[in-house]
């Protein structure tokens, strides 16, 4: 089961604004693997497959991220140029980049809290990015991903009320 979390202030419970500790209340009781909340500087540790927030939080993390991810590759350029090839360079600003930019890589992220399937790609995004959100928005449609959302979703509100 992947590990969940909520981001906030603080890894403790009972932190942060009320959105905050009212979803960490929900999310306790859903029968999710709810790990407690975590601190954005966890979010680049592994230590959960999903963090949750909400949408206007979710795109500042991720705005800041591509940028630390280009601007530490820019800084690797900097320091490694002449000290290596060029292209052995360019391949590791490269592949620092990509793992700090998951537009390019995944295309979009879903929108949740609508009656379909909704794909959001950055502003910024290449034809690439945008095929892979197309794709993305594909296989939400060819595996009923809104539908099963929906059920499971249910599940969890009954198990919330019978508490």
């Amino acid at each position: 089961k992947p590990r969940v979390a909520l981001l906030s202030v603080g890894a403790e419970s009972g932190k942060g604004n009320r959105q905050v500790r009212e979803t960490s209340e929900l999310l306790g009781k859903s029968g999710l693997n709810f790990v407690g909340n975590v601190e954005a500087h966890d979010l680049l540790t592994n230590s959960v497959e999903v963090a949750v927030c909400d949408g206007f939080v979710g795109n500042i993390v991720m705005k800041l991220t591509e940028g630390i991810g280009r601007a530490t590759a820019e800084l690797v350029r900097t320091r490694l140029d002449g000290k290596m090839a060029g292209e052995d360079v360019d391949s590791v600003a490269d592949e620092i980049f990509e793992l700090s930019n998951q537009v390019e890589t995944r295309g979009g992220g879903p929108l949740f809290g609508v009656n379909g399937v909704s794909v959001v790609g950055h502003g910024a995004a290449r034809a690439e990015a945008v095929k892979r959100a197309i794709g993305m928005a594909k296989l939400a449609v060819d595996t009923g991903f809104v539908s099963q959302m929906y059920q499971d979703l249910e599940s969890v509100h009954a198990r919330l009320e019978e508490q």
